[in-house]
């Protein structure tokens, strides 16, 4: 069952939308005028002097872009290479160029400050620019770099460009605001290759690899600690727990909490990258089952959540989630530095 925050604020809403929709036809315009441009080399994307991965999508909303430049990254720590992972910072405070270090989610984004935290040996940094985030790091001394949400942005040049797959509806095959994608389907050709974390129903034209998506643990901020997933179900499996998100694609979290036969009333589910507020919290407390003895979040939600978690009436577990590479996608990935 669906509980969505996000339906009180509807009316509003679509008012904004329909004065957008006069304007937002324009998109799709400067999207193709821009393909063109760099199509047929009258732009051309920007080298920086490093090797650069991008990892991105054709669509709005949660892909598994961030676990996957994760992954990419902690495949290229472990063969020795510097690593420099960018990031635009998205539903931060500030729009300083950042190093990533002992920053709060207020000044970086929770995207760049759960990447760090993942990888503390990477060089994590946020810019609004990829450019100029690029050669920033490049300055630090990084040996290759993995832009994050990187497939549209074409002005920075890149040496595997990575696509992140999923299924698509027949309503959302078209480039918004008539869709779900930020440019047209035929764009995929421009990926090097695809990568997908379950099987599709749609053919996107180009080589694909399937990611493993895995459960690892949950932690538990009270403690700090991680308790391992299979010592997690049966302790506390049996519990009745409510989701607690507010990620792009809040759907496939939900999927896979059912995968581990976890008993779950309701979701609560707010916009992706939402900041949340005193008032969100006491709604939460304010709606739970009388059954419910924990509330599930994603490692992201965490993040926004933290400051929080003393004001819950319920202990809060977040899922910890890795994706692991197959060795057919690190064959592709080891070319780079052979």
């Amino acid at each position: 069952m669906i509980f969505s925050r996000g339906a009180q604020k509807m009316p509003r809403m679509k008012k904004l939308l329909i004065l957008l929709m006069y304007f937002l036809p324009l998109y799709p315009a400067y999207v193709y005028i821009k393909n063109f441009l760099y199509d047929w080399k009258i732009l051309l994307p920007q080298k920086v002097g490093v090797k650069i991965v991008g990892v991105g999508n054709l669509s709005f909303g949660g892909s598994g872009k961030t676990p996957s430049v994760i992954a990419v990254a902690k495949y290229y720590l472990a063969c020795g290479v510097k690593v420099g992972i960018l990031s635009r910072g998205y539903g931060r405070y500030a729009s300083d160029d950042v190093l990533v270090k002992s920053h709060s989610w207020q000044e970086v984004g929770d995207e760049p400050l759960l990447i760090k935290n993942k990888l503390p040996e990477a060089t994590v940094f946020v810019s609004s620019n990829k450019k100029r985030g690029a050669k920033k790091l490049t300055d630090f001394g990084v040996d290759l770099i993995v832009v994050d949400d990187a497939f549209q942005h074409r002005a920075l040049h890149r040496d595997i460009n990575i696509l992140m797959l999923n299924d698509l509806s027949k309503n959302k095959q078209k480039i918004a605001p008539y869709g779900n994608l930020r440019e047209p389907l035929s764009s995929a050709k421009r990926a090097s290759w695809g990568l997908k974390t379950s099987p599709l129903g749609f053919n996107f034209g180009i080589k694909e690899f399937l990611i493993e998506q895995k459960v690892t643990g949950f932690f538990n901020p009270k403690t700090m600690s991680i308790v391992p997933k299979q010592d997690f179900l049966k302790n506390k499996g049996g519990l009745n727990f409510e989701i607690l998100t507010s990620i792009g694609s809040p759907e496939k979290f939900e999927s896979t909490v059912r995968e581990m036969k976890i008993n779950f009333i309701k979701s609560n589910i707010y916009a992706d990258h939402h900041r949340f507020k005193s008032k969100d919290i006491d709604d939460v407390n304010g709606s739970l089952d009388k059954s419910t003895q924990g509330l599930l979040c994603t490692e992201k939600d965490l993040i926004r959540l933290e400051e929080f978690l003393g004001q819950l009436k319920v202990p809060v577990f977040s899922v910890c989630q890795e994706y692991i590479l197959s060795d057919s996608v690190k064959e592709e990935l080891k070319k780079l530095i052979i």
